[in-house]
């Protein structure tokens, strides 16, 4: 179990992590499609955790208790967000059958261009989540443990390196999370619709040579 006191190992960091997606991936597999809890454990070579947890309250290390709620408390906040619909609407538009390893991995770090934060990790796991979801309802099973596993492996790689070097879960400066902080879901920065914001700067600034042009020419203008 993590450890309360140092820095923690990247073996307990990746732990957290673990029990922390299965906790969400699993609790809406049950509540919004009634799949046993039992029918949604990977593979044992692909297994996400032998830690068995049901509840955020109910982990036995307080720590985790804590970790978990203040997730929990984000995504209900994402879940009340117009972003909420974009990351359904991103999910929907994945290849369950093209999409490769590689290229999920690089959809998945679309969502922390500018940079990592808790809000973002959470937004992360309703995406994956999405995904598992939709391969669950419409292909063979194996798709959705797929989508699960590749899931499990970006954040044990990603954004555990990125946890670990940090200080750890409790430790990191950067998940002091507070409400009334602006986050990036208010800004319109998820699953990749920066790009429609950078267009739109890139227009702006063509506009404005554009009149700076025209105002040289037609009212300074030069002396023949």
């Amino acid at each position: 179990m993590p450890s309360t006191r140092g820095t923690p190992s990247i073996d307990e960091t990746q732990e957290v992590a673990r029990i922390l997606f299965q906790h969400f991936y699993r609790e809406r597999f049950t509540t919004e499609r009634d799949v046993q809890y039992e029918d949604l454990i990977l593979p044992p070579n692909e297994s996400i955790s032998s830690f068995v947890c049901r509840t955020f309250d109910g982990y036995s290390n307080s720590l985790l208790a804590s970790i978990g709620r203040d997730l929990r408390r984000i995504a209900e906040e994402v879940e009340k967000s117009c972003e909420r619909e974009t990351i359904r609407r991103r999910a929907s538009e994945i290849d369950i059958f093209g999409t490769t390893h590689e290229e999920f991995r690089r959809l998945l770090n679309e969502l922390f261009f500018n940079g990592i934060s808790r809000e973002r990790i959470v937004v992360l796991f309703f995406f994956c989540t999405d995904v598992a979801l939709r391969a669950y309802d419409s292909y063979p099973l194996e798709y959705c443990f797929r989508f699960l596993s590749w899931s499990l492996s970006f954040i044990l790689d990603t954004i555990c390196d990125w946890v670990q070097r940090h200080g750890g879960w409790v430790s990191c400066s950067a998940f002091t999370f507070s409400l009334t902080q602006p986050s990036f879901l208010t800004q319109g920065v998820v699953l990749g619709t920066y790009i429609a914001n950078l267009g739109y700067f890139a227009l702006m600034v063509v506009v404005g040579i554009s009149c700076v042009i025209y105002i040289k020419k037609n009212l300074w203008p030069s002396e023949s």
